[in-house]
């Protein structure tokens, strides 16, 4: 019962602000302009910003080598396979790299933390937190490459402008300065913080509600086996190697919460906003973050039960 309540208590408030913004479309409080607008401004500033505050809000004192060089390996091979076997399953250049980012790229930063924290001691609570340090800017570094490499147009790959397109991202940009900040040990007056702090709050709501103002059911047209793919290599295939390969390799405890966080969550709600700043295919990216969101409420409660249920965390 413990499970389903963290599942309820963290999945329904962002269908409900996704929905919210299904509403006020709907109802024409915001056109396809303002949408666009309030989707820019989720990516270029509010989200930079949640991941600037989340870095810096934690200690680098928790941080476990094991851990952290387990989180960083896995990820990279889950970006590696996902670049090697996504382009042979779609054809639709606009979509792979949406469909990559989809897989690999988790919520770790709204839906991992409340999961992490959960299952995590009191002393051990801020061990999510640094773990972002290093999860948020290395998803937005595979996701921008996986978006630069496969955009509406056939294109050479060109090493340049990737890097380019990695240094100019603000999500990247705001885990580097966070990174700086925390290794300085540089601690702002209590005014800034608690300014920061209410932009962070916003970031999610915002990004959702802009999500939601987006989305329209017939983006599903045509893109079913597209959204499929993604929704079952995110939910099911990701978790099944990861979470398994941890457990053999001894992870128990909060550590193994924090992989659980990472792997078994649904698609970033970042990942949609990037995809329509960089020409993918974003109805696939907003179907792919509400199709994980929905049937994630199923998958992790299965993962959260087996692993609890055991003893493993």
């Amino acid at each position: 019962m413990e499970s389903l309540k963290i599942s309820f208590n963290i999945l329904v408030p962002i269908f409900l602000m996704t929905f919210s913004g299904i509403l006020l479309r709907k109802t024409n409080v915001v056109d396809e302009q303002a949408t666009r607008k309030i989707n820019a401004l989720a990516f270029k500033f509010f989200l930079p910003v949640m991941t600037f505050y989340n870095v810096y809000q934690s200690s680098l004192s928790i941080l476990r080598p094991k851990l952290t060089l387990f989180i960083i390996v896995s990820i990279t091979v889950a970006f590696g396979l996902a670049f090697v076997l996504v382009p042979l399953l779609e054809k639709r250049n606009d979509r792979k790299g949406v469909i990559i980012q989809g897989i690999v790229r988790s919520n770790f930063a709204v839906y991992g933390y409340a999961v992490a924290s959960a299952f995590c001691a009191k002393e051990e609570s801020g061990l999510a937190a640094v773990m972002a340090a290093i999860v948020l800017p290395l998803y937005a570094v595979f996701s921008t490459i996986a978006l630069s490499l496969y955009g509406n147009e056939e294109k050479k790959v060109d090493a340049r402008k990737i890097l380019s397109s990695i240094a100019k991202n603000p999500l990247v940009i705001a885990g580097v300065l966070g990174i700086m900040v925390l290794i300085i040990d540089i601690k702002f007056p209590s005014v800034i913080d608690s300014t920061l702090n209410s932009i962070s709050k916003a970031a999610t709501p915002v990004s959702l509600v802009g999500l939601g103002s987006f989305l329209s059911f017939k983006t599903f047209k045509g893109k079913l086996r597209s959204i499929a793919a993604g929704t079952l290599g995110k939910l099911v295939i990701l978790p099944m190697i990861f979470i398994t390969a941890a457990v053999l390799m001894g992870f128990r405890g909060a550590d193994l919460a924090v992989i659980t966080a990472v792997f078994a969550s649904p698609t970033a709600t970042a990942s949609f906003a990037m995809t329509q700043q960089m020409s993918g295919d974003d109805d696939l990216a907003a179907a792919l973050v509400v199709t994980s969101c929905l049937f994630s409420f199923a998958t992790m409660f299965v993962v959260i039960f087996l692993l609890h249920s055991t003893g493993l965390f």
